[in-house]
């Protein structure tokens, strides 16, 4: 993967690009370009190779042909927010940034709607408050490009919704650029202005009117 200065619109671009795991071809031919501030949904069945998309943005998967190019600051949101047991909210927050001279963790935890939680424990936290956390810790980095990995898949219906909306406003403010990955059309929807489908060892985005149906088509669900 390198890092570059790309032309001024797009902040990572993948260029006829296949990734492997071991010995297996997992996709191909794919050539994607995200422009800066775009919000992006990654949709597919499980084991397509979805995630593998996203990691390989940061270099934890490395393209066996073709390049992978970015520009900026990259957080990344995981399906569980892996919070340290014995830390405070506030501390948990701190561990992903390595200057903490300027990290104004109050105006952090306004911003995820935690006010008054900054000194207390993981196991004292709902799932959607950890999830707010795991948000937290993207603000403390202050990204450029935002990864997410199914990161509310495991909250009920009205908490992911909370959540979702919540990521949406914080893009708008912080204007960074996000890349979803995600198993649930409506939120493929509902989070992205621009959909990418994998299935069949490769990717691409769909393009004209986004709807249900359309991607229920793309996806073969019945």
């Amino acid at each position: 993967m390198s890092v570059e200065n790309l032309a001024d619109s797009f902040v990572i671009k993948f260029s006829e690009v296949a990734l492997n795991y071991e010995s297996e071809v997992i996709l191909s031919d794919v050539n994607l370009e995200i422009k800066k501030e775009d919000s992006v949904s990654i949709i597919g069945r499980s084991g397509t190779g979805k995630s593998t998309l996203l990691r390989s943005i940061v270099g934890e998967i490395k393209p066996s042909v073709g390049d992978i190019s970015s520009r900026g600051k990259v957080s990344f949101v995981f399906q569980e927010p892996t919070l340290v047991p014995w830390l405070t909210v506030a501390e948990n927050i701190k561990i992903v940034q390595s200057s903490k001279k300027n990290l104004d963790i109050d105006r952090i935890l306004f911003e995820v709607g935690l006010e008054g939680f900054r000194n207390r424990y993981p196991n004292s936290l709902s799932g959607g408050q950890k999830s707010r956390v795991g948000l937290a810790r993207a603000l403390a980095v202050k990204p450029d490009i935002l990864l997410m990995d199914e990161p509310f898949s495991s909250l009920d219906a009205l908490t992911r919704l909370e959540m979702q909306n919540l990521e949406k406003n914080l893009q708008k403010e912080h204007k960074w650029t996000s890349l979803i990955v995600t198993h649930d059309i409506e939120e493929a929807l509902t989070m992205s202005k621009r959909v990418i489908v994998v299935k069949n060892g490769t990717c691409f985005e769909l393009e004209g009117n986004l709807t249900e149906e359309v991607l229920k088509d793309e996806l073969g669900v019945k």
